[in-house]
């Protein structure tokens, strides 16, 4: 009943004007005064709307449904999933190293590696996942011989948690674990045997490479920054900086053709990176 009453409303001023007299000559501008009267009508029947409670609950609802993926996506809290690119430094442990340097007659190396990776990122409400490819190596040259000391991280994912909800800022601590690839290396530029009587012994090229793969853990603390946080942005930068440890669980060893060394520099006891993420929220 109160549909039907709510129909035939916007009905009653136009027959109201059917039955009234001709007021054409009093009024030559019939059409103004007919969107006058289609004005009040109008009106009139968005008032009843109104007045119904379901009917603001509804508009309220579908206003909360257009303004939330954009809150979301500008403080990038709700999700995201992002291309990852990040250089930093990593800290090694160099004293053994060294020694071996010393004892070859090569200089000596510092401390600090440098340490530079790519990844893929994602982002589910607190939830971040990182999962990266990264390495870096510490290297000391002599006389065209190079002695070499690299990691790599072939495949590491992280997980971190959000402890700050602020707009276009995150905090998060995180940790993780990492397929560890340690690498020692000497090369010697070719050289010829004079004496050679055989094409086995014409040259001789001198060149050592050793591996220690483990498995290895990573744990610190991170901080994301959105560049550009505008509510209808559906993709964003966001610059990020992380750091904390990357050890091995056991001990690096080097192993050749039976021999076990055991120079390695300790690579990655703690590292920082700084990165951009090319994200893209839902």
């Amino acid at each position: 009943m109160k549909k039907l009453l709510l129909l035939l409303i916007p009905a009653l001023p136009l027959e109201a004007a059917a039955q009234a007299p001709d007021s054409s000559a009093a009024a030559p501008d019939s059409l103004g005064y007919y969107r006058a009267q289609y004005h009040r009508v109008t009106q009139y029947y968005d008032s009843l709307l109104w007045a119904d409670t379901a009917y603001q609950q509804a508009v309220a609802g579908l206003r909360r449904a257009q303004q939330e993926p954009r809150t979301a996506r500008a403080r990038g809290r709700k999700g995201y999933g992002s291309f990852t690119v990040f250089a930093g430094a990593a800290h090694a442990q160099p004293a053994r190293f060294n020694a071996l340097l010393a004892r070859e007659g090569f200089p000596t190396v510092g401390s600090l590696m440098p340490y530079v990776g790519i990844g893929l990122g994602m982002r589910d409400g607190s939830l971040l996942l990182d999962i990266g490819f990264a390495g870096g190596g510490l290297h000391s040259k002599r006389d065209g011989r190079t002695i070499s000391a690299s990691l790599l991280n072939a495949f590491a994912v992280e997980l971190g948690v959000d402890l700050l909800p602020a707009r276009g800022v995150s905090l998060f601590p995180y940790a993780g674990l990492s397929y560890r690839v340690a690498r020692l290396s000497y090369e010697s530029p070719e050289e010829v045997n004079r004496d050679a009587t055989d094409v086995t012994d014409l040259v001789i090229n001198r060149r050592v490479d050793v591996k220690s793969r483990r498995l290895g853990y990573a744990a610190g603390a991170g901080i994301d920054v959105l560049l550009r946080p505008r509510n209808n942005e559906r993709r964003s930068a966001i610059l990020f900086v992380k750091g904390g440890v990357n050890r091995p669980f056991w001990k690096d060893r080097f192993r050749y053709k039976g021999a076990t060394l055991e120079p390695g520099p300790g690579m990655g006891a703690w590292q920082v990176v700084a990165g951009i993420r090319f994200a893209r929220f839902y």
